[in-house]
């Protein structure tokens, strides 16, 4: 490209940028078009096109529409640059799990107010973005800072986008609006950016597992494991294990699943990474759940309670156990032990209640609260436990039809629906 170009294209930019940055004040102080326009002796098309980024204003026309504003711009490309940096390391540091690096990142953001009114305001706003999402969760800021980069988005480069989608995929995985996730991050993936990939299909296994396609999540752990392994993100692979021992135990593979958790476990004993112990124990103990292996799934849920574990699924788990290795004095103290632990919008509640139910051979009782714990449990995997305990105590109660209906609910559970 001709080098008058390059400048030309680069001209071009800025007055885009400034254009959206005079319109995104304005509107935030809630100031009409015609408003702004009379205040600064200007035609309102004229305003308009310098919004749009079709005219560039002159100094003087510049410095009365921040005199309104009540606001200062900083122009130096240095200051865009340096945002532009700043939100790639970020990213990096995140995806690589190098949290002391990134919240030195997010300390230097914090520390400059400049980015705010310069050109590179929309990265700034993506980088508060990020830090909400990461470590404030201020759903008001997260909500305005998202309005304020879906309205611009046109205004970022790819790499840049991709960034924002994959956020707010987090985001949507959070509230567990998974399919709305993953509509976001192949956005994401849209932009074939290097930056983000590995991290993309890194969420979309995760995504997988949650809707129970472990075959699809696998695919993508196996991406991410290739990609992650060229930066040498060593606790990031780590996860990346588990996710892979997830997805075995998805597709019932579970002694396979079993043996790569404590073959993780093996790696993270040589180290302090305690918080990835307490996954993996959580994993294993659901592991064993779903194989019907009460003895080892004890065995789990007590080492992961020892390290302090507070995954809130894992304090059902000994009180199921316990009830099918007919062990109901153990079965009882631990219900007593962790039944306040839940709330009436917790499916756990009822799994707890049905049980005391079973040990009192009230299984007609047992029965409805084991439905209305389905009615609650949005969790694939959960469901067909749930589903298991309420195919063994309509088979108590004879009632065979319904057995019939529920056995085929569990099929289809099992197929993922």
């Amino acid at each position: 490209m001709p080098f008058e170009e390059k400048i030309l294209n680069t001209n071009i930019e800025k007055s885009k940028r400034l254009g959206a940055f005079i319109r995104y004040h304005r509107e935030e102080e809630k100031m009409s078009l015609s408003f702004m326009a009379n205040t600064v002796k200007i035609s309102k098309a004229y305003l308009s096109e310098i919004e749009h980024g079709k005219k560039t204003p002159q100094p003087y026309t510049l410095q009365q529409i921040l005199k309104v504003l009540e606001i200062k711009f900083y122009p130096e490309m240095d200051l865009f640059y340096q945002s532009e940096n700043l939100l790639k390391q970020l990213f990096e540091n995140y995806s690589n799990l190098n949290e002391q690096e990134e919240i030195r990142c997010f300390d230097i953001l914090n520390e400059n107010s400049y980015f705010e009114y310069s050109y590179g305001f929309l990265q700034y706003y993506l980088m508060k973005f990020m830090y909400e999402l990461r470590f404030h969760h201020n759903q008001t800021k997260i909500n305005h800072y998202r309005k304020c980069i879906e309205k611009y988005i046109n205004l970022l480069n790819e790499d840049e986008q991709s960034i924002f989608y994959d956020l707010c995929g987090q985001e949507n995985i959070r509230k567990e609006n998974y399919l709305e996730a993953a509509m976001l991050l192949n956005k994401s993936l849209a932009c074939q950016s290097s930056i983000t990939e590995p991290m993309v299909h890194y969420h979309l296994c995760a995504i997988h597992q949650y809707l129970n396609k472990a075959a699809i999540a696998l695919s993508h752990c196996f991406k991410a494991q290739e990609l992650f392994n060229k930066q040498f993100a060593f606790e990031r692979m780590l996860y990346l294990a588990i996710y892979e021992a997830n997805c075995y135990s998805g597709l019932r593979s579970y002694d396979k699943a079993e043996e790569l958790y404590l073959f993780v476990l093996q790696k993270t004993n040589l180290t302090s990474l305690k918080h990835i112990q307490i996954t993996i124990y959580n994993n294993l103990s659901w592991n064993a759940l779903k194989q019907e292996n009460y003895k080892k799934c004890v065995t789990y849920v007590k080492q992961a309670i020892q390290l302090s574990s507070k995954f809130i699924d894992i304090f059902i788990y000994l009180p199921i156990s316990y009830y099918y290795l007919s062990d109901f004095d153990m079965c009882k103290a631990s219900i007593e032990k962790y039944q306040s632990t839940y709330t009436d919008t917790n499916y756990h509640k009822y799994v707890l209640e049905a049980l005391t139910f079973m040990m009192n051979h009230d299984f007609i009782q047992a029965l409805n609260s084991l439905k209305k714990s389905l009615s609650l449990c949005k969790e694939y995997e959960m469901r067909i436990v749930i589903l298991k305990q309420i195919c063994f105590v309509l088979n108590k109660l004879k009632a065979y039809p319904e057995l019939c209906e529920y056995q085929d609910m569990l099929l289809h559970a099992y197929e993922g629906y």
